[in-house]
């Protein structure tokens, strides 16, 4: 009897019944989430994109059918950088009950980095040196780049790589030449990381030092263009040297 009074003194306490209707929701509640289709992904949207590939699609369909909450977001978007090295921003936002919207945008190249030491060639942009094999190179020395129809300088370097401030700087050189002095570039030629020769389409070259002011010597050569060397003696240049305090030219 006295057993039977304990059992009964246990199941009629209050806490007993609330951690039974605690097991019983918690229960219900994981039911809900993993097991019925309430909460499973059934959509993906695309809200913002400037690429867009079926194989990209594919590797986020994968989670079609997955409980929303099972769908790992790190590892999507890990997997969509590593294997599209073009996209430079891709977040992957999950929206309840069973929504997957998505965010891609695409690298801009600035030009494209080919090594003096090997076959390599590779599109570069400000942020990574290099993120895709570079499609042609014609007989300028330029680059056709098919998806934005924009010709883009190709800097050769006998280094492996090219940090995000020597391409910083070679753009900041590119941006005043083409735009602004109005010259034609056909290819840099970058050396031991700090010298810099600019080819001109017209078979002259200007000489850089990157490190040194970039915003002098491109000051330096705007008013030598300007006052020093005319349109029809630059037919005859070899080189513009701005690596020195002086301009020298031959």
């Amino acid at each position: 009897m006295a057993r039977g009074t304990c059992k009964e003194s246990v199941v009629r306490k209050r806490w007993f019944w609330d951690i039974v209707l605690g097991v019983l929701l918690a229960s219900s509640i994981i039911y809900l989430m993993f097991f019925t289709v309430a909460f499973k992904v059934n959509k993906v949207e695309i809200t913002v994109s400037e690429i867009y590939s079926a194989d990209i699609y594919s590797i986020v369909a994968e989670s079609l059918g997955k409980p929303i909450f099972l769908v790992d977001k790190s590892d999507v978007e890990k997997k969509v950088l590593e294997d599209f090295p073009e996209i430079k921003v891709f977040n992957l936002k999950r929206k309840l009950p069973g929504s997957i919207f998505l965010e891609i945008r695409k690298r801009e190249p600035v030009g494209v980095f080919c090594s003096l030491n090997s076959t390599s060639t590779f599109l570069a942009d400000v942020s990574r040196l290099s993120y895709i094999d570079c499609p042609k190179i014609d007989k300028t020395g330029k680059l056709f780049y098919e998806e934005t129809e924009d010709k883009l300088p190709v800097i050769w370097s006998d280094e492996v790589e090219i940090s995000p401030k020597e391409i910083d700087k070679i753009t900041q050189i590119k941006n005043e030449l083409e735009n602004n002095i109005k010259l034609e570039i056909a290819r840099f030629v970058l050396f031991n990381k700090s010298r810099l020769n600019v080819q001109i389409v017209d078979s002259w070259a200007i000489y850089f030092d990157l490190d040194s002011d970039i915003a002098l010597a491109l000051t330096k050569l705007r008013l030598l263009l300007e006052k020093g060397i005319d349109k029809e003696q630059q037919k005859n240049l070899e080189y513009i040297d701005l690596r020195f305090t002086k301009a020298y030219y031959q």
